[in-house]
């Protein structure tokens, strides 16, 4: 049985199709060898090019279909000394050298798997991936008059809570910590949020306020005669937009700025799943996984940054099927339950679950100073992502590891 975390969101909005269906005819591809990049500068504005220097891997491109207009340089703004990093505290951190990723445009997704199979036989490639889209793990609740954060404390169900109560008369956060929100924006100017920014993307969705919501879960302004109170009180938030992602190189690089914005970035909050389209119900398609997107969960990782992720909330239209990130190693992997402790029909299962926290019906913060309630594993995430802030805050020599095997056994 998997244990419990909880939080309550308030949000009745649809959330619709978040990316462009195009980037669907898109193949994200690591060349060992055979392409290089040339620069060149147009209008005064530095360009980078793809170019194929191998005859024999031509060759072999043009038999599967693939011709050298058809590939573009997948992260333009990346150059091989960003392989180096030397992170604030001094430590030296290697990251995949991706100036070797190339996005290939296909003419449309029929051939891609094929072409997919046939990318992956040839020598001079380490990984080909489909690219994709990237959906918040949410869903929307259908009555809006609930009991207001009973993740923190539940008058319902008593012990079906986070238990946070009796956790701030221990230690109520460190404000050096940063939980990097990886999501679709924060909002703030919002009066429970204005007092936690640490850098980051500005803006966010206005039709879901996903990210505002999930912000305010994990920190919103604590003890201060208004709102709502966050898991850590103390910890700022830095965010990452994904909203505005057009594909896996993109979360990719939202990932590695979040990590590389501060060594005192110390959790990594992913409510959401990689996806591959929508079914004819508008609903996502759960399981895609990107080597792309792993990197860079193996990258923070290194750079001892707790990861947690959301299992996604397919269940009941896509069972036992893995959502990923949620499903990547070190990534502690956030299942969904309500006020009495029961796991929520749509939260994802499988064997890589770490626990589950509170996910129903959860108020926080949304944009323009509002508050709402939402429901998924989306919610359930940033309580765990809390709690894990308070614990690094708390004891400052835990690693990555000690905090997520805190998290799992407690």
């Amino acid at each position: 049985m998997k244990k419990s975390l909880q939080i309550s969101l308030i949000i009745g909005l649809s959330i619709a199709s978040y990316g462009q269906s195009d980037v669907q005819n898109e193949i994200l591809v690591y060349f060992r060898s055979g392409v290089t990049q040339e620069i060149s500068v147009l209008a005064g504005k530095e360009e980078k090019s793809p170019k194929i220097t191998s005859v024999d891997l031509k060759e072999e491109l043009a038999n599967i279909g693939i011709v050298e207009k058809m590939i573009e340089v997948a992260l333009p703004s990346f150059s091989k000394p960003d392989t180096l990093k030397i992170l604030s505290d001094g430590a030296h951190l290697q990251q995949s050298d991706m100036s070797k990723l190339y996005k290939i445009i296909l003419p449309n997704q029929k051939e891609r798997d094929t072409i997919l199979s046939k990318l992956r036989l040839l020598p001079q490639v380490l990984y080909a991936d489909p690219n994709g889209l990237v959906s918040p793990q949410v869903t929307i609740p259908d009555d809006e008059d609930f009991d207001l954060q009973w993740g923190l404390r539940n008058n319902v169900q008593l012990g079906i809570d986070i238990n946070a109560i009796a956790a701030w008369d221990i230690y109520t956060g460190n404000q050096n910590n940063i939980i990097a929100i990886i999501d679709w924006g924060v909002d703030f100017s919002h009066e429970d949020l204005d007092a936690k920014v640490a850098g980051g993307d500005t803006g966010y969705d206005t039709l879901s306020h996903h990210g505002v919501h999930v912000a305010g879960i994990a920190a919103a302004e604590t003890n201060n005669n208004e709102g709502i109170a966050g898991v850590d009180w103390n910890a700022r938030i830095h965010s990452q937009r994904l909203d505005i992602a057009t594909g896996d190189q993109h979360v990719y690089q939202s990932i590695i700025d979040a990590v590389n914005y501060s060594n005192n970035v110390k959790v990594l909050n992913n409510s959401w799943g990689l996806i591959d389209g929508y079914d004819e119900f508008n609903r996502p398609i759960a399981g895609r996984y990107s080597n792309t997107v792993a990197l860079a969960f193996a990258y923070a990782y290194k750079a001892n940054r707790v990861l947690v992720a959301a299992m996604g909330n397919h269940e009941e239209y896509m069972p036992g099927v893995i959502s990923y990130p949620s499903g990547l190693d070190n990534v502690i992997s956030v299942g969904s339950i309500n006020r009495f402790g029961e796991i929520a029909d749509d939260s994802g299962t499988g064997e890589h679950i770490d626990l589950c926290a509170p996910g129903v019906e959860i108020r926080s913060t949304i944009g323009n100073n509002g508050y709402w309630v939402m429901s998924g594993t989306s919610m359930a995430t940033p309580h765990v992502s809390g709690t894990a802030s308070l614990l690094s805050g708390f004891n400052q020599n835990l690693s990555n590891d000690d905090i997520a095997n805190i998290i799992r056994v407690c």
